[in-house]
């Protein structure tokens, strides 16, 4: 719908990794839950493909897929960069 009132660009987050968060790492033992984590980079893979479709079906329509899960990645590795 926003197509046909004229927008054309987008910024799209993917999913960050759901299962390093404090909830799932509770119910995990304390450590991270892998198969939530797999689970974000199958949606986000999707998500990547099903966008580069629309930007072909639709004229002038643009995103910017953000990866907001290789940045968070990077604090979770070595927290004290950051």
């Amino acid at each position: 719908r926003l197509y046909d009132y004229g927008a054309r660009k987008f910024v799209v987050f993917n999913l960050m990794p759901s299962g390093c968060d404090v909830y799932a790492k509770s119910i995990n033992n304390g450590t991270c839950a892998e198969y939530l984590n797999e689970a974000d980079l199958y949606f986000n893979h999707k998500l990547k493909a099903a966008l580069d479709g629309v930007s072909k079906e639709k004229v002038g329509m643009a995103f910017v897929y953000v990866n907001i899960t290789h940045m968070v990645n990077a604090i979770f590795d070595d927290p004290a960069a950051y």
